[in-house]
C-alpha cells in the first residue's frame, strides 16, 4: 500500500514538472524574436537608433513610434494623416528631405497609423 502511495506521488510530481517545463518553453518562445517587432529610426546623418518590443494586438506602426518617443524622450510630431513630421530634432522638409516609412525593406505609401504590426516585422523610419 505504501508503494502505491509513493507511485502516485511520483506520477503527480512528474506531471507537475512536465507542466512547468511546457509552460517555460512556451513562455520563452513567445518572448523570442518571432513574437517581437523592431523599429529603426535613421536620422539621415549617421545617427541610427533601433528598438524592439513585443508584438501586440491592435498596435500600429505609429503606436510603436509614439511608445518609443515617450519612453526614450525623442520628440515626435505628426503630419497630416499621422505620418512623421518631426522626430528628434529633424523635421520633414529640411534640406529637401522628408521622413519615409519602410516595412521589411519595402517603402510604404500609406500612413503608419493604418498598418497593424505583426510579429517579426522590421519597421524603419528614415529621413531621406
Amino acid at each position: 500500500m505504501n508503494n502505491q502511495r509513493h507511485s502516485g506521488t511520483t506520477i503527480f510530481w512528474a506531471a507537475v514538472g512536465t507542466a512547468v517545463l511546457i509552460f517555460l518553453f512556451l513562455g520563452i518562445n513567445r518572448g523570442g524574436k518571432e513574437g517581437r517587432v523592431r523599429m529603426t529610426i535613421d536620422f539621415g546623418d549617421g545617427k541610427v537608433r533601433t528598438f524592439e518590443a513585443p508584438a501586440g494586438e491592435d498596435t500600429s506602426a505609429w503606436d510603436f513610434l509614439q511608445q518609443v518617443s515617450a519612453e526614450y524622450e525623442i520628440p515626435l510630431e505628426a503630419a497630416r494623416g499621422f505620418s512623421p513630421h518631426v522626430i528628434g530634432e529633424k523635421q520633414s522638409g529640411e534640406e529637401g528631405r522628408r521622413w519615409v516609412w519602410y516595412k521589411n525593406g519595402q517603402r510604404q505609401q500609406g500612413s503608419p497609423i493604418a498598418h497593424e504590426l505583426e510579429a517579426g516585422e522590421h519597421e524603419v523610419v528614415r529621413l531621406e
